[in-house]
Parts: C-alpha cells; structure tokens; sequence
C-alpha cells in the first residue's frame, strides 16, 4: 500500500490560468517513514479533472506519465501550466478540480509490485466572475 503526503491534500483557491506547483511525498502507507524512491516506481501518471457532473479532463490530462517527477527521496513536483489552471464553465466563480495520482512500485522482486492512487484537490478562481478580478 501506497501513501501521498501532501499537506491537507487541498490547494487554492489559486488563479485561473497562472500556473501553479504541486508537491508531495510518495510514501509507503504500510511504513509511513519509508519514501517510495523514484527508481522503484513502475508507473506514475496523473489525471487532471473537474468536479462537474462529466468529469471533464483538463487540457487533456488523462493518465500523464509523471515517473520522471519523482525523485530518489519521494518527492514529487508537478507544475501545472495555465491551461491546467483554465476555467471549465464561465458562469463559477470558483471551480474545483482534481489531479489524481496512480503509482505501482517494486518492493524488490518481480512479484512484490505494489499499486496505489491519491487526489489533490485544486480550489479554481474564475478572475472574471469575481468583482475586481483581472486575468
């Protein structure tokens, strides 16, 4: 089992189409002192989606590759460039998206592969619905 530190797993609200970073630790959940190094990773991807009723895929982010993002201690850096960060539907003042993470990972021999998943979820401002707002 698989675990993702990041702190409260919620981020924003950030501004429509600024770009954005995400970071986190890949940790073992069995251990939660044991970060999973990037060498071990199988797979990495991310799925960025929108809270709506269709779960709307973000600038055709569906299952990214993102292994080459994690480094040799667990950490993760994900940026997000501002069509990541783009506004689904006009009439919301804040929307709310999802990037979901899956990793597999090797605990040392081809039948000890582990699979795991996480979301963060990204707080969305739509500059143009807030009074003031500028892009």
């Amino acid at each position: 089992m698989g675990t993702l530190h990041a702190p409260d797993h919620t981020i924003g609200p950030k501004r429509e189409g600024n770009s954005v970073v995400l970071r986190a630790v890949v940790m073992d959940a069995q251990d939660p002192r044991v970060r999973i190094p990037g060498s071990s990773l199988l797979s990495a991807t991310m799925t960025l989606y929108g809270e709506d009723d269709e779960h709307t895929i973000i600038n055709s982010q569906d299952h990214a590759d993102i292994s080459g993002l994690v480094d040799e201690d667990g950490n993760l850096e994900i940026v997000l460039n501002a069509d990541d960060m783009a506004i689904l539907d006009d009439a919301n003042i804040y929307e709310y998206h999802r990037a979901l993470l899956e990793w597999s990972w090797s605990a040392g021999s081809p039948s000890a592969v582990y699979t795991a998943s996480s979301e963060i979820r990204i707080i969305v401002r739509n500059v143009n619905a807030v009074p003031g707002g500028t892009p």
